[in-house]
């Protein structure tokens, strides 16, 4: 049976293709391209991890290949890489920020730093109190990368007047902010009258422009350059208000010296990227081998991941792999295909949550989310929801890597001895399960 269109397959109840836009009732595969209905059919649908991106371009891939591909170099993808900014909070962040809101973080070069206030801190921290107890008592409080730190408020913070609003392209009623190509300053693009230009001048002139169209479908919503200019994604505004104060404090890591920020590639060994092309490459041909026998390609993906992972297959699930059994050279290639992609996809999971635990993403995303949680002063910055207390982090500050770990009476401590530059490595394991054996 050919594979059916993604254009063909409907939902009964509303007669919406499940492809891209959200139909109410089904499951989106966070990164395998299927959908569940609420009646158990399966349909090819863009994956959880593209649909926002996507959404938010509004349709882009209408646009020519070449202008996809085209608007972003080599060079320009390594340059952004170890700034780019997952957008790790959706939709939720309220805007404008309430009254008595302290979430963005500076440090000792403020020009509105109490320093009066940080020598009590330090004074304090000399006599053996507690790091709760200091920020209770001053508005300071040391990090993880060994530097005092203070919040400034974000009360009334908003996307500035530079920003496009417009209604999103599928809708007629969702918001959708389009972020200018050209370059603008950051304090037309962000308004924060609580204080972070007063306290940093020059990033009120820090350029934002565009996010390049190639890394925001690979779902990157905000970049730091090495340059100092921001890159930003469109979407709803309230999510492109979050990754602003993300990439504010990203900028502000630059000027004080924080621990910085960085990228999963770091974290992977050299010569990834072309084995994960080559694997990729490899899969892709298998999967057309397959569609020009007339079996779902995303059907017997999805069925050899619910093997691998122990979980029970439905009857598309084993109609596909009955139809792929019948080719049995073809079910040989697929599975080695399936195999040495497993351990590349392994590594690439393994550096991203390595990333997410480097020291400046971890300052970061609590900035997000003190904000999304209207969180002030009375909560210490530690002990935000979601902050990974009592976890160790990786340090990157000052051209070095050191790890912090958690002691006793203090959060988190500096190990004396620095880590190389890729504290974690990981060799290329095959995956031994194979979900044809025994048919």
């Amino acid at each position: 049976m050919p594979e059916a269109s993604a254009s063909q397959i409907t939902d009964p109840a509303t007669g919406l293709s499940p492809w891209l836009p959200d139909v109410p009732g089904w499951t989106y595969g966070s990164v395998l391209p299927l959908a569940r209905g609420p009646g158990g059919q399966l349909a090819p649908a863009v994956p959880e991890l593209l649909r926002t991106p996507l959404n938010d371009l509004g349709l882009a891939l209408q646009g020519p290949r070449a202008a996809l591909l085209g608007q972003l170099s080599p060079d320009q993808a390594a340059a952004l890489a170890p700034r780019a900014a997952m957008g790790l909070l959706g939709a939720g962040v309220g805007a404008p920020a309430e009254a008595g809101a302290l979430r963005v973080f500076g440090g000792v070069m403020a020009k509105t730093a109490d320093r009066a206030a940080l020598a009590k801190a330090i004074g304090a921290e000399a006599k053996g109190a507690g790091a709760k107890e200091i920020w209770q008592n001053t508005g300071w409080f040391r990090d993880v990368d060994d530097k005092w730190k203070f919040e400034i408020s974000d009360t009334g913070a908003t996307l500035g007047p530079g920003m496009e609003q417009a209604a999103f392209p599928l809708s007629t009623t969702r918001p959708w902010t389009a972020v200018p190509k050209t370059g603008l300053p950051l304090s037309s693009v962000l308004t924060h009258p609580g204080g972070a230009f007063e306290a940093y001048p020059e990033l009120a002139s820090a350029s934002v422009s565009q996010m390049p169209l190639g890394l925001e479908l690979g779902g990157t919503r905000g970049a730091v350059t090495p340059a100092g200019a921001m890159l930003l994604s469109g979407g709803a505004p309230e999510r492109v208000l979050s990754t602003s104060l993300h990439e504010l404090q990203h900028l502000i890591q630059d000027r004080e010296g924080f621990a910085s920020g960085g990228s999963s590639e770091q974290f992977l060994p050299e010569g990834f990227s072309e084995q994960w092309d080559k694997a990729n490459e490899a899969l892709e041909d298998t999967k057309n081998k397959l569609r020009n026998q007339g079996i779902n390609p995303f059907a017997v993906e999805d069925a050899v991941d619910r093997t691998n992972r122990g979980l029970p297959l439905d009857p598309v699930h084993e109609k596909a792999l009955g139809q792929v059994l019948q080719h049995p050279e073809l079910a040989s290639e697929f599975n080695s295909a399936m195999k040495a992609i497993g351990p590349l996809q392994e590594l690439k999971t393994a550096a991203y949550v390595q990333y997410r635990n480097l020291a400046g993403e971890v300052e970061a995303r609590n900035v997000q989310q003190r904000h999304a949680g209207g969180l002030g002063p009375e909560t210490f910055p530690h002990a935000t929801p979601g902050y990974p207390t009592g976890a160790r982090q990786i340090v990157q500050i000052g051209g070095k890597t050191v790890i912090a770990e958690p002691v006793e009476h203090n959060p988190f401590a500096l190990s004396a001895v620095p880590i190389d530059h890729n504290p974690f490595t990981h060799s290329l394991q095959p995956v031994e399960h194979d979900p044809f054996e025994g048919e």
